[in-house]
């Protein structure tokens, strides 16, 4: 499963490396195109009240048992109070950035903005990833991971952008880095003769923007190239070699189109090996291999890897043709260009309904697979076969079948690569299944695995669920956080992926939420995929970090109740990539911020189910409840809207805060139950942080009180000094929090509307 050019998530770059030759002038090209892109066709930046962004973490891993420093890089990483982790043995105890309250409340001291947390990763913990948010004045932040390893991690933070800069690699360690802009990095290794040296280069999973290239050289003074690998797709740029004369190697690591900066961050680790090997098992052991390379057995976290649902068990791997099995079927194999290899026979009964999946491109194999069912027929042996002679089979294809339809949209988009349907059985007897390759180009076995599963379909759903960025063009979609105002709401939206059949409606709710934050549960119709859920704050709600869950219930269905599998947006459309990118994450964490309230609030419908027949029209009321700053006209849009219903746009004109909607429903409507929602679209006059201003203007008040009342000339020189410092901050502080009008796209609560018959 991969997502499309169109689409967000993860993008296939292709089937095999760009040959070296071709780098240079791949360069020009692409940097030619950069600078067109953002001249006629970059988006309009976007205006919205401001919130965390989180781009990068100082270091994507940490050393378990160890203790850091971890800093942040993003947007609006005001006053930062803490860091969020997912681990529950990952913490920062220091991390609690507090203003000093003692004076009156809100005019504080402005409180110190953290450039680093002391991080903690407790030793009983295990390898593997840990979801990290920031936490400040403007709300919780997307997400990045922090990689837990057993092997030291080494930051290589000096510029080390030529061959004499060269970092040491430090033996059994893994160093983490930025891609340079135009630049590549240098790390020296001492190897002596005979030895082997391999090295890898994750970028990806780091949730870099990084498409690094790692190449080998030997020892000097020739510096001959040993070996070249780049990353492609979740694989890791590799390179091995073996060292035929005693000397310091180089490894060199950059960006395939030379970008750079804090968001394009990559992890290198070496591992040598001797003949005979004098090294320890753990240092010839490749650990981030073992947390990061993709396999049937990993969970690659695309947005099309939602939880999966109870494997049968499988048989050994098998790459050969196997003689006709009863169901379940279930197996391990690896696409090859004999299509023999790739053959599975099953027998079945007639009118069984049956769930075949194929699963490799969502679990990172650089494959694009098709499926082909056959009929085996045998027939009696001709008289020339002679006495004895077997059967004669002979093939009948029944279907042929690609992809499955696309999910979601621009903003995040869940495109299946991989076959996955449903058929009923149509006679008794033995079938086939073969496997095609439509992917090409060289490509190592171990990137060419499948699963292939034949059972008995059952019907189930799975949810996917994110945060929307507020916004109505998807495409322009950012990363952001669940960050809820007091009297305001926000959005989760949750796509459903639907098997075996499965047409039950679905009612969606949020749980764990706190006190003063209320949600509606909606339903998402058997005709459609989605759903919006909107969560609503008092006016005297009070500040609360925590995750929400969302749960799926089939209504008038016998499957099990489901909870939805977090996402969120990872980067938005830069020049070089014109593609949203998402990825699953850890958990959904709502922030309700009590020290700001939302300027309006849309109330759609009175919060009852409201039914209207088919082939009528129904009025539906709307309320806006306007505050300071909220006094311009509302463009309201439908969204959600059930096939063969309407529902036109409604302005609602400056200063009113009444207004109605008309749904048509056509007389041919699917019956039943719906959920749609409005986006407002309006402009509001905004001030970022307030509170920031006053709370200067405070101290320099008292400030400037204390200093007419010193008499000793020390303290008077260092009163002052203080005097013009906070003057300066009160100067810088009247201009970031003035008054600007915004453009804000407002979520209204939904309405749950059933379709009856005449």
């Amino acid at each position: 499963m991969i997502v499309t050019p169109t689409g967000a998530g993860t993008q296939l770059v292709g089937a095999h490396p760009i040959a070296t030759a071709d780098v240079s002038s791949a360069l020009n090209r692409v940097g030619i195109t950069c600078l067109l892109w953002l001249a006629l066709a970059a988006p309009p930046l976007t205006a919205q009240t401001t919130s965390i962004e989180l781009s990068a973490l100082s270091q994507p891993l940490a050393q378990i048992g160890s203790s850091i420093d971890l800093s942040v890089t993003g947007t609006a990483v005001d006053e930062l109070r803490q860091l969020h982790f997912s681990h529950p043995l990952v913490s920062s105890p220091t991390n609690a950035v507090q203003p000093d309250t003692s004076s009156t409340p809100g005019l504080s001291k402005p409180p110190l903005v953290a450039s680093s947390f002391k991080t903690l990763i407790d030793p009983s913990a295990d390898p593997g990833r840990c979801e990290v948010r920031a936490v400040g004045r403007f709300g919780i932040s997307n997400t990045r991971p922090l990689w837990l390893t057993r092997k030291p991690v080494v930051v290589a933070g000096a510029e080390h952008t030529n061959p004499a800069l060269a970092v040491d690699y430090p033996d059994d360690s893994i160093i983490v880095s930025n891609c340079v802009p135009q630049r590549r990095n240098h790390y020296r290794y001492e190897a002596q003769a005979g030895q082997t040296l391999t090295a890898v280069v994750y970028a990806k999973q780091l949730d870099s923007r990084a498409s690094p290239i790692v190449v080998l050289y030997g020892p000097a003074p020739e510096r001959r190239e040993l070996s070249r690998g780049r990353s492609v797709g979740s694989w890791p740029a590799q390179v091995s070699a073996s060292i035929d004369e005693t000397g310091d190697v180089l490894l060199v690591v950059y960006d395939a189109i030379y970008g750079g900066g804090v968001d394009y961050p990559y992890a290198l680790e070496c591992v040598i090996e001797s003949k005979p090997s004098t090294a320890s098992a753990a240092a010839n052991t490749l650990e981030l291999d073992q947390i990061m390379r993709p396999s049937l057995q990993s969970s690659l976290q695309s947005v099309s890897d939602v939880e999966r649902w109870t494997e049968a068990p499988r048989p050994p791997d098998s790459t050969t043709s196997e003689p006709a099995q009863t169901l379940p079927l279930s197996i391990d194999g690896t696409s090859s260009d004999d299509l023999a290899d790739n053959s599975h026979e099953f027998t079945a009964a007639k009118g069984q309904l049956l769930w075949l999946e194929l699963s490799s491109q969502r679990l990172g194999q650089l494959t694009d697979m098709r499926l082909l069912l056959h009929r085996i027929i045998s027939t009696p042996p001709t008289g020339d076969a002679g006495e004895g002679s077997p059967p004669v089979d002979s093939l009948q294809q029944i279907l042929e079948f690609d992809d499955p339809p696309v999910l979601g949209d621009a903003g995040l988009n869940v495109t299946l690569r991989d076959p996955q349907l449903n058929w009923t059985v149509p006679e008794d007897g033995r079938y086939r299944i073969e496997l095609l390759d439509n992917e090409n180009g060289q490509r190592l076995p171990e990137q060419c695995r499948y699963r292939l599963r034949v059972e008995p379909s059952e019907a189930g759903v799975q949810l996917l669920a994110y945060p929307p960025y507020p916004i109505n063009n998807p495409a322009l979609s950012r990363p952001t956080g669940l960050n809820l105002m007091r009297g305001g709401t926000c959005s989760i939206r949750v796509l459903a992926l639907r098997r075996g059949g499965f047409d039950a409606p679905i009612e969606i709710e949020a749980s764990g939420l706190p006190d003063g934050v209320s949600c509606a549960p909606v339903v998402i119709h058997p005709a459609q995929t989605e759903v919006t859920l909107t969560l609503q704050a008092s006016e005297s709600a009070t500040g609360w970090i925590g995750p929400v869950q969302i749960v799926g219930r089939p209504i008038a269905s016998e499957a099990a109740s489901v909870e939805a599998q977090p996402a969120t947006i990872l980067w938005p459309v830069i020049a070089t990539r014109n593609v949203v990118q998402s990825r699953l994450c850890e958990g959904l964490i709502l922030n309700v911020n009590a020290e700001d309230t939302a300027p309006l609030a849309v109330q759609f419908g009175e919060g009852t189910t409201l039914d209207v027949k088919q082939g009528e029209k129904l009025a539906i009321p709307i309320a806006l409840t306007r505050r300071t700053g909220s006094s311009a006209p509302c463009v309201l849009r439908p969204h959600n809207l059930l096939a063969k219903t309407t529902l036109a746009e409604v302005t609602v004109a400056a200063d009113q805060a009444q207004g109605a909607a008309e749904l048509t429903v056509a007389a041919d409507a699917p019956l039943g139950e719906f959920t749609c929602w409005l986006q407002c679209e309006t402009k509001i006059k905004w001030r970022d942080n307030p509170q920031a201003l006053e709370r200067a203007e405070a101290q320099l008040q008292s400030l400037t009180s204390e200093l007419s009342q010193v008499t000793d000339a020390t303290e008077k020189q260092k009163l002052q000094a203080s005097v013009e410092t906070v003057t300066a901050q009160v100067a810088t502080l009247k201009q970031s929090t003035a008054e600007k009008e915004v453009t804000v796209w407002v979520p209204s609560t939904s309405q749950r509307i059933r379709i009856i018959a005449p």
